[in-house]
């Protein structure tokens, strides 16, 4: 095993700036929504933006709570509303795989990769991104067709190198993400969400450097929680930033309404 990982816990970071913690899973579009529009933001808000992966099934157990597309009401309602959020936000995403809400349907793999990579290099770095993005463009984007199976290593080893990762570094980060310390760091990541308050994915928690405690706020140390990819109007003022819509460099979106 070629891979190193690192001690440090972003998790349990310092506070000397402001930062978002996306707390994911690849199996959610929203979540993918999340991160595009974090990512157009980070510079533009000055804060860290901090990726940790987490198993959303792990989440809907501790919480008994069930996925919106196993619910008949939320079910039928679904794909419209991912294709309505898609074009508002401006973020590719497509009709679901084939294997979506079928035991084929398991990120569990996917989701060891990407904490690996958090392991090796940092929750920060551009690689996670990269490959966070490029499993979410072959699991809702349609880059690797209706029948890609995103457990199979194969499939991994395609979205490696869609992200830019060379070959023998992909086999070792698949290497790695079978050890123990990654499936004990992914647990941990999936009981933070939970003890934090999630109950689903996206799930973000916001740290302001300026602010100290503030009961009457729901704010403690300067912290706060946001569930879901429609609450950024309430992070930008909480962190005392500029909402620009979702795509802030565009003057303006054209409703087709």
């Amino acid at each position: 095993l070629r891979i190193a990982f690192m001690d440090s816990n972003i998790i349990h970071a310092s506070k000397e700036t402001d930062k978002i913690f996306l707390f994911y899973d690849v199996g959610s579009p929203y979540s993918w929504l999340a991160l595009e529009v974090l990512i157009r933001y980070r510079d533009l808000w000055r804060v860290k933006l901090i990726l940790v992966p987490c198993l959303i099934a792990g989440v809907f157990k501790a919480t008994r709570n069930h996925p919106p597309g196993m619910l008949p009401a939320k079910g039928t309602q679904l794909m419209a509303d991912i294709q309505r959020n898609s074009s508002f936000y401006q973020v590719p995403v497509r009709t679901p795989l084939n294997s979506f809400l079928t035991k084929d349907f398991n990120t569990l793999p996917a989701m060891k990769l990407l904490t690996a990579v958090s392991l090796t290099q940092d929750s920060r770095s551009e690689a996670l991104i990269s490959l966070t993005r490029s499993l979410y463009r072959g699991i809702w984007g349609g880059e690797c067709g209706p029948d890609a199976l995103i457990a199979d290593p194969n499939f991994l080893e395609n979205r490696c190198a869609a992200a830019g990762l060379s070959s023998s570094t992909a086999r070792d980060l698949l290497e790695a993400s079978t050890s123990a310390k990654v499936k004990e760091r992914l647990t941990a990541n999936t009981e933070s969400a939970v003890k934090l308050g999630a109950y689903g994915v996206p799930f973000i928690e916001v740290h302001s450097s300026e602010l100290r405690k503030d009961e009457s706020k729901n704010i403690k140390d300067g912290e706060m929680v946001f569930f879901g990819s429609d609450r950024f109007e309430q992070m930008a003022f909480f962190l005392g930033k500029q909402w620009k819509g979702p795509i802030p460099n565009h003057v303006s979106i054209q409703a087709r309404l």
